[in-house]
């Protein structure tokens, strides 16, 4: 099992939002030995400055490419919901 770790940045300035997919990190924490979603999430309406990190977020597949592209579409997911307009 391959486990990638990201760093999201705020490509523009951003409140952050009360709802997303990490919802369920919070509702639901995971076991002692299970990998989160996501981390190091911020308060809901904290203002996020451009170029600043906004959240980590956890990805796990079987081979180094199929774990970067989790990564890459989790990232996708995030820009929608905190970007959407």
């Amino acid at each position: 099992m391959i486990v990638g770790k990201a760093i999201l940045f705020a490509r523009e300035t951003v409140t952050f939002p009360t709802d997303g997919p990490w919802q369920a990190t919070l509702g639901d924490p995971p076991g002692l030995w299970e990998i989160p979603r996501f981390a190091d999430l911020p308060h809901a309406g904290e203002r996020i400055e451009a170029g600043r990190p906004i959240l980590t977020f956890f990805a796990a597949a079987e081979s180094h490419p199929h774990c970067r592209a989790a990564l890459r579409e989790t990232a996708r997911d995030l820009d929608r919901t905190l970007y959407a307009r």
